[in-house]
């Protein structure tokens, strides 16, 4: 089992692999079982075209969502549940 990854690793994950879901002041992160699910702020205003969500696996692999994705099914596979 791993252990729970805090925001600001999942964070630092994110900032790795270029993500612009790294920014706290136009993503929220939320901690689900297995990772983080990190979305588009509601206080940072429109969200730009083609804005996904971003997961980050308490094992430190962050990705990219599909629009047909689930939080929780990509957090479990990235996790080798």
């Amino acid at each position: 089992m791993v252990n729970p990854m805090s925001e600001e690793g999942a964070r630092a994950a994110l900032s790795a692999v270029r993500s612009p879901a790294a920014d706290p002041s136009k993503y929220d992160a939320r901690r689900l079982e297995g990772g983080w699910l990190f979305g588009w702020s509601a206080s940072a205003g429109r969200p730009p075209m083609d804005t996904r969500s971003w997961v980050v696996a308490d094992t430190g692999e962050a990705r990219r969502l599909t629009l047909k994705e689930l939080a929780e099914d990509v957090l479990r596979g990235l996790n080798g549940a």
